[in-house]
Formats: C-alpha cells, sequence, structure tokens
C-alpha cells in the first residue's frame, strides 16, 4: 500500500516543535487529511489512544490510532486503523546543521476485512464503516498531493 514521507524544516526552537507535534489532538492543524483527533485514552504516551475523523472516497471516516513509540523530543509512532486500513503514522525529529527537521511519514497497508475488524485486532474498527471501494482510494488518502498539501501546513504550523 502507499507511503509518503516528506522531511520539514522548522522554524521554530526544538523544544516547542515537539510540544506542538507530540500532542497529537493538534494534527488537523497540519494534516490535511484529518477534520478531528480526540484523545480518548493516555497521557500522550506509549499506549495512549486517539479517535480520528477524516474524509475517505467522500464518506466521513472515523478511524482509532493509538501511540507504539514514543521517545521524549526524537520519536512519535502511531499504529491503528481508518476505514477498512492499518495505519502507521511516524514522526521523527531530526537535528542538522542548519536546524531541526520533522521526517514525517505515513503508510496505509492492505484493507483489513470485517472478521479482522469484528476479531478486535484493531481497536476501535468498525466492520462495514466505508464502502468496499475504499482500498481504490487509498492512494488519494496518502498520496504525493497530499504529502506536499502537508508539507505547506506543517511548516506553517511550526513556524508560529
Amino acid at each position: 500500500m502507499p507511503t509518503v514521507e516528506r522531511i520539514v524544516r522548522a522554524g521554530c526552537p526544538f523544544a516547542q516543535i515537539w510540544a506542538r507535534l507530540s500532542d497529537y489532538q493538534e494534527a488537523p492543524r497540519w494534516d490535511p487529511r484529518l477534520e478531528s483527533v480526540e484523545r480518548i485514552e493516555g497521557d500522550g504516551g506509549v499506549g495512549t489512544v486517539y479517535r480520528t475523523r477524516s474524509m475517505v472516497a467522500g464518506v466521513p471516516t472515523d478511524g482509532v490510532l493509538r501511540v507504539t513509540l514514543y521517545r521524549r523530543h526524537e520519536l512519535l509512532e502511531l499504529r491503528g486503523a481508518h476505514a477498512k486500513l492499518r495505519a502507521i503514522e511516524t514522526l521523527k525529529l531530526l537535528r542538522g546543521h542548519h536546524g531541526a527537521f520533522v521526517h514525517w511519514c505515513s503508510q496505509l497497508e492492505d484493507p483489513l476485512d470485517d472478521a479482522a475488524a469484528r476479531s478486535g485486532q484493531v481497536p476501535g474498527q468498525v466492520p462495514g464503516q466505508v464502502p468496499g471501494h475504499v482500498s481504490g482510494h487509498v492512494s488519494g488518502h496518502v498520496s504525493e498531493r497530499v504529502g506536499d498539501a502537508l508539507v505547506a501546513r506543517l511548516a506553517a504550523y511550526l513556524s508560529d
């Protein structure tokens, strides 16, 4: 399934970058795919669960992401389900000679079938939430165009 990666130069201090990115509830401010994100469990570290809402193939879609890796001032990884897809979102902070950078990576993996969703393999997944043709629209949800739009919004968000 599609993977999109981008590196964004941040225009604010390193600690401020982490403060903004590690609170994933703020992601709709910089991720054009997301309409809303709500923390439903946890404190932001490993095990924290977020409920997301976005449009996939023109259909309002709820998803659930769980923080699976968290290294303060370095790495935030979330995994879960969006529509009938497994999602991995990764944010890494990088220090360079010319300032701080954010490496963003989004992967959507093979669609979940309803049996896997019902079995509880992915927390919060609701069978039949999105029409079966959604996998044909994955490349539109994680695409080069989305990556470019995200870079512009993320750079602006990290320059305030």
